[in-house]
């Protein structure tokens, strides 16, 4: 495990301002506890796989959904035949 709010103050010092991070669901919930996602792609597929998938994020350990981060979606279209969508971070 690393301290991610580390990490992120070290590549800011770098010059990096941006940042893909492409990882499992522990990894996505890690970022976003930490408050260091602010644009998220989405990309869905026209199957399901129910309960034998892998979560996208993991657990939050919010105690309200009023907790929960809260994004935008600012663009959706095709991408083959699955789904792309782009969400950016709510500022309030």
């Amino acid at each position: 495990r690393v301290a991610l709010g580390a990490v992120a103050g070290k590549l800011a010092a770098e010059g990096v301002t941006r940042l893909l991070v492409e990882g499992g669901g522990a990894v996505a919930a890690a970022l976003l506890r930490a408050d260091l996602i602010d644009r998220v792609h989405v990309f869905r597929a026209p199957l399901a796989i129910g309960g034998d998938g892998l979560p996208a994020i993991g657990a939050l350990g919010l105690d309200r959904v009023a907790d929960a981060p809260r994004f935008i979606r600012r663009a959706i279209g095709p991408a083959d035949d699955d789904v792309a969508e782009l969400y950016v971070r709510a500022t309030a």
